[in-house]
């Protein structure tokens, strides 16, 4: 559903399963046939009505329940749910309803609460409705978002689950479940994304029973790359576009009227109820990262230089991926694709065990199985490449102490000073790095005998005056040869 409050906020809706009824035996029909009627009825009333909870997807040990509410007591547990907006407003896109605070739209009873809603003027609207709203008590990033309903029936009601931002804005919003009051046997299921002015959106439908004769389960799993929905503990719908990552908060809601439903008419039964069974909310556990080296392989004989790969994935979203070696971190990653650059000429002859520890969003880590590889390398050569800086051309050389330095005067008018260095080595070239004023500043990698690197100096707001630029260079045996500095005077 497309939810713009006031200060721009949106809704979404819960789903419901269908409880058919048996038929009457009739008196006047055999007792065989009355008895068949009768079981044929009962078999489809207990498949189309759902079971106590539907439950996450998965093992249930790969979740926690981190919020619920199972509307065991008298009332409205208020230090759960707020019964307005976050940003306080009672109605949106054009509703004809106010949602209110009285406890005669928000009965708990019979393990149920009922938001209801009556036809009765209140601050210039027609219809009182409820809402209630977790934005004061509980938002989380990622899980599972699961609620047990029987929907109303009847043109212009407009039963509504879904999530919103906290704090407040908009978009993004997903929407668990909505639904049409005159189109009781189907759901809608959207998630918003872009901004205000520009919304985008994942929308789609399912058709099935009458989610007004009965309870059904409404369910979606959010994760940092999908959202999947469920009707019934059955996946019915999943997008990849758009996936919010931001904490987001819990609505469900009976609207009356308004942009999409239109007005009730004759036909709709006065007051209405969504009649809510449960409300739970589950979060991953660590079992759910994913973690896994996919190069090089296990037994794998390696020497020189590799590369190590990682598989990483957590519904928390990956953080970081470190790279052990024997025990030891030696790299880490926090961009996908997960690729490290391993010199094994730094290693001893035989074997050493490498392994990838994932840690996701919340903080949570998972170690890869290990994987041993043997390290197989010749004499490694000693000799170090050289390395020279080869522009800018400009100033010259002098003496100064024990070392030669290059002296040129730059004026700091462009936006960038292109330094260029050459790196020779019989061995192969792997890697050449400019540092400036002693500080890492970027690094190019290669394989060859002679290579020609090209640094971009962006000098936007470094301090005018002297500064020392120097690069150095490694071999394939891991040997490395510093550049004799330049100092360049930005004026």
């Amino acid at each position: 559903m497309y939810f713009r409050p006031i200060d721009s906020e949106h809704t979404c809706r819960g789903i419901l399963k269908a409880r058919g009824r048996p038929r009457s035996m009739k008196t006047d029909r055999t007792v065989f046939l009355s008895i068949t009627l009768l079981l044929m009825s009962i078999f489809l009333s207990l498949a189309l009505t759902s079971t106590t909870s539907a439950a996450p997807p998965g093992n249930a040990s790969d979740w926690t329940l981190k919020f619920s509410d199972e509307f065991d007591g008298a009332s409205l547990d208020l230090a759960k749910w707020e019964t307005v907006y976050i940003s306080g407003d009672r109605t949106n896109n054009d509703e004809l309803e106010w949602y209110v605070d009285d406890a005669d739209q928000h009965v708990v009873s019979d393990g149920t609460l009922k938001l209801i809603a009556k036809k009765e003027s209140v601050s210039g609207h027609s219809y009182t409705s409820g809402l209630i709203s977790s934005h004061a008590s509980f938002s989380q990033t990622y899980g599972y978002w699961e609620s047990r309903m029987r929907l109303p029936k009847g043109k212009g009601l407009w039963p509504a689950f879904w999530t919103l931002p906290t704090p407040q804005g908009w978009p993004p919003e997903i929407d668990i479940m909505e639904n049409l009051g005159n189109q009781p046997n189907k759901v809608y299921m959207t998630n918003h994304w872009g901004t205000e002015s520009n919304d985008q959106q994942y929308s789609t439908s399912y058709t099935g029973p009458d989610f007004s004769a009965g309870f059904h389960v409404f369910g979606m799993e959010w994760s940092s790359s999908s959202i999947t929905w469920y009707v019934d503990g059955v996946q019915r719908a999943r997008s990849t576009s758009g996936v919010p990552t931001c904490e987001m908060h819990t609505i469900l809601n009976l609207a009356v009227g308004g942009s999409w439903p239109g007005s009730p008419d004759s036909s709709t039964v006065l007051p209405a109820q969504l009649e809510i069974d449960y409300i739970r909310v589950y979060k991953r556990s660590t079992s759910a990262i994913r973690a896994a080296i996919t190069a090089p392989a296990e037994r794998a004989t390696v020497s020189g230089n590799i590369s190590v790969n990682v598989s990483a994935s957590a519904d928390l979203g990956v953080a970081k991926v470190d790279l052990n070696v024997d025990d030891l971190l030696v790299a880490s990653d926090t961009i996908a694709p997960y690729s490290f650059y391993l010199n094994t000429k730094t290693m001893s002859n035989g074997n050493h065990t490498l392994q990838a520890i994932v840690t996701d969003a919340g903080g949570n880590s998972k170690a890869s199985a290990d994987v041993t590889v043997t390290v197989s390398n010749v004499a490694a050569d000693s000799t170090a490449p050289t390395v020279t800086i080869t522009s800018p051309s400009n100033g010259s050389t002098v003496s100064s102490s024990s070392r030669s330095i290059q002296y040129a005067r730059i004026a700091a008018t462009s936006r960038y000073i292109t330094i260029t260095a050459t790196a020779k080595d019989n061995d192969r070239v792997k890697q050449v790095r400019l540092f400036v004023d002693d500080n890492f500043y970027g690094g190019a990698n290669c394989n060859a005998s002679t290579y020609s690197a090209r640094f971009s100096w962006n000098i936007s707001g470094v301090t005018k005056g002297w500064h020392t630029i120097s690069c150095d260079a490694t071999d394939a045996s891991g040997n490395t040869g510093v550049s004799t500095p330049l100092v360049l005077y930005l004026r």
